[in-house]
Formats: C-alpha cells, sequence, structure tokens
C-alpha cells in the first residue's frame, strides 16, 4: 500500500518532513500544513506573478543590478547588463540563479507577490524578502508549506480560473528543463533507457539541512503530483538519499 510505504519510510528518518502526494485518485497527507524556510521552491509562484501581471511584458529588457552569490550564472558575468524578464524567470528556476530570482521578485515587489500567493491558494506562505539579502533580518522569516507548494501544482496540472491554459504550459516546460532533478526524480532519470515515455517538471530547494522538492511525473501514461518539504537533516546527502528513495516509490507505483 502506498501510504504504508511512504510513511514507514518517513518514520526511519532524522529530519523533519511534510508531505502531499497525489497518485491517481489517492491523495495522501502528512503535516502537510507546517511551515518551513522556502529556500528556492517560490521561485515558481513568483514566476507565475510575473507572468500573469506582465503577460504583454515578458520580451521586456531589465537590468542585471545587484548580482548576490550562490545558484546560478548571472553574477559570473560582468559584461551582461540586462536580459528579459522571460529569461531571468527562465535562469531562476532551470538554474536557481538567485540574480535573477532577486530581479524576477524586483519586478513586481513582495507586496504584490504575498498577495499573489493568497490568490494561488498559498494560504501560509509569505515572501520577507530576496535571497542573499543580508541586511534584511526578516527575509529568514519567509514561510512555505507542503500544502501551498501542492495548490501550486494544481494550478500548474489542472484547468483553473486562476493560472490560464497557454501560461500553465509554458512554465511547465521551463520546469522540465530544470536541472536539480536528482531529488526525487533522481532514481527515474537513473532508470531512464530511452524506451520509456515519461518527464518530470519539477523545483527544487536547498539550504543547510534542508530540502524541499515539488512538481510532477508523467510515467508511461500515470501521473504523480507531490509536495515534499524537510528540514533539521543531520547533513543534505542524507536528505535527498531520502528524496531519492521516496522517488523510487514513486517508480514503483507509477509503473503498475
Amino acid at each position: 500500500m502506498l501510504e504504508k510505504e511512504i510513511q514507514e519510510l518517513v518514520d526511519q528518518q532524522s529530519g523533519n518532513i511534510s508531505y502531499v502526494i497525489r497518485l491517481g485518485d489517492e491523495v495522501l497527507k502528512y503535516r502537510e500544513s507546517e511551515t518551513y524556510y522556502p529556500a528556492s521552491t517560490v521561485k515558481v509562484p513568483n514566476a507565475m506573478a510575473n507572468m500573469l501581471a506582465f503577460e504583454n511584458e515578458l520580451d521586456k529588457m531589465i537590468p542585471v543590478e545587484n548580482p548576490v552569490d550562490g545558484c546560478g550564472v548571472l553574477h559570473t558575468l560582468g559584461h551582461t547588463k540586462e536580459i528579459t524578464l522571460y529569461d531571468a524567470i527562465v535562469l531562476s528556476i532551470i538554474i536557481s540563479d538567485n540574480t535573477a530570482a532577486n530581479m524576477v521578485i524586483d519586478h513586481i515587489g513582495v507586496k504584490d507577490l504575498n498577495e499573489y500567493y493568497q490568490k494561488f491558494g498559498m494560504k501560509d506562505s509569505y515572501l520577507r524578502g530576496k535571497y542573499y539579502d543580508f541586511d534584511n533580518k526578516d527575509r529568514r522569516n519567509s514561510t512555505v508549506t507542503a500544502d501551498d507548494l501542492y495548490q501550486v501544482m494544481q494550478l500548474l496540472t489542472e484547468e483553473n480560473d486562476v493560472f490560464p491554459t497557454h501560461l500553465r504550459e509554458r512554465l511547465l516546460d521551463i520546469m522540465k528543463r530544470q536541472q536539480f532533478n536528482d531529488r526525487i526524480g533522481g532514481f527515474l532519470i537513473n532508470q531512464d533507457d530511452g524506451k520509456r515515455e515519461f518527464y518530470i517538471a519539477s523545483k527544487t530547494g536547498s539550504v543547510n539541512n534542508l530540502e524541499h522538492d515539488f512538481g510532477v511525473i508523467s510515467y508511461e501514461g500515470n501521473t504523480v503530483t507531490f509536495s515534499v518539504c524537510s528540514d533539521g537533516w543531520q547533513s543534505n546527502v542524507e536528505a535527498r538519499k531520502f528524496l531519492m528513495e521516496l522517488g523510487n516509490i514513486f517508480h514503483k507505483y507509477l509503473s503498475k
């Protein structure tokens, strides 16, 4: 039984874990309303908000200012002075570029982003600041929940009146090219023999002793939608091993 296998795996771990998982008509929830620091996961709803608010300005050039360290390449490209809003969105997701992510945040503003979070059904998620903004002591009080990230995936995978189909397909295509897919998607990618029809559209979030992963996996016509948040690990290696083992369970049930 899916729920039993997942819970047995969770109970063996040292970290704090929350999840919402849908496989077929079965939806499993565990501590789904517990809040976590979001790390890079909110780069997806931040992209959604900009795509809705500035759909006709996605090709607008915006300045590359105040580069920050961490994931990404923009902070290493000293001669790149501006890129399009769309390219900033792409970079913020597929390589989790923190400079691009801050540009996306600045383009719409923290206040409006939090209002969009509520429109997206993210009732317990709040953004308090930008990435690597060490002068803002409140930024570490940003929050997200597994349930809220699942709501985001619902908007991206099902017809709805909030996020239109053409934008949904465009953003899912970006998430399919996300390069940090060695967590829950890692087992499936390692098993790929090129003969199976599958895709993974996901976004991870990672800081010290914290690992999140949420998205959708389609495998041979079967689909699992998932959001997993976790922190309090002894190491990120341990956390990623757990996520890969969870992906292994998904693979087992998707293959049936």
